[in-house]
């Protein structure tokens, strides 16, 4: 590892600085990291992907001397084409997984930074990003884009196995903490939470959106996140009678939605 990386850097972005220190002591200085960042990414039509995306182009801008090694997980059958530099695991093929394990340890990286969501990996239940993480020397990061509350015992079993590999564990809200500390008995002491944030774009306003949306003069009500049991989308359905009754005209949009997911399921 070459050159210095000052974690309590006081000119990076805030959230920048808390993302990293997933990785080493806060307020410390440590040697450049090289991470291995695996999930889906773009140009795939996915909420983690554009995540991921997000997160190698901000540490990119705020702490250029990290390198980062991104392995993109792809669909079955799917015909996008990533950039160069990109390393892409075929989701359902269990040996790009080992192959991806031995290229991470051949980069020598300090860490590997795994976006979990279940419906990209491939295997039951996501099953086959153990066949990653059980071969990499490297410290894992993962951050959990959701925490089921009943989990099935595929995804408990999986869930239960990436924490045994895990340095540190981020997730997005005080909820998350709460379930996978007493759902899932993780270790408290390695938890983050660090909120999912959004990058930064030039708004307008609603009205103007809307129109462009062809949905000037309505009133709409958004959400966003996983279309799947939990989340009250059933009753918001249901309520829209009495809302446009009040309302006289209105729409519900769901405009996050995860295309490669739907209620925990791959397809």
């Amino acid at each position: 590892m070459n050159g210095k990386t000052d974690f309590s850097n006081s000119t990076a972005n805030p959230s920048a600085n808390v993302v990293v220190r997933l990785f080493g002591e806060g307020g410390r200085e440590a040697s450049a990291l090289r991470v291995a960042l695996i999930g889906s990414y773009a140009p795939r039509s996915c909420g983690i992907a554009t995540f991921t995306a997000d997160i190698r182009e901000k540490l990119a801008t705020y702490f250029p001397e990290i390198q980062i090694d991104v392995y993109a997980m792809d669909a079955e059958g799917s015909t996008l084409v990533y950039d160069r530099d990109i390393n892409v695991i075929r989701a359902d093929h269990a040996e790009d997984y080992c192959r991806a394990a031995r290229a991470i340890n051949e980069s020598a990286a300090d860490v590997v930074w795994v976006q979990h969501e279940f419906g990209i990996y491939g295997g039951p239940d996501g099953a086959f990003i153990s066949e990653l993480i059980d071969r990499v020397a490297a410290p894992v990061v993962t951050t959990f884009h959701t925490v089921l509350s009943s989990p099935s015992a595929g995804q408990r079993a999986v869930v239960d196995h990436l924490l045994t590999r895990c340095a540190r564990v981020m997730v997005m809200s005080q909820h998350g903490l709460d379930l996978i500390v007493e759902t899932y008995r993780a270790n408290r002491d390695i938890v983050e939470i660090i909120e999912h944030g959004a990058p930064e774009r030039p708004f307008g306003t609603a009205e103007v959106a809307k129109a462009r949306m062809g949905l000037a003069g309505r009133k709409v009500l958004t959400t966003f996140g996983l279309l799947g049991p939990g989340k009250g989308i059933e009753q918001a359905i249901a309520a829209m009678p009495a809302i446009i009754a009040a309302a006289s005209r209105g729409n519900l949009s769901h405009p996050g939605c995860n295309p490669s997911r739907v209620a925990g399921a791959r397809r």
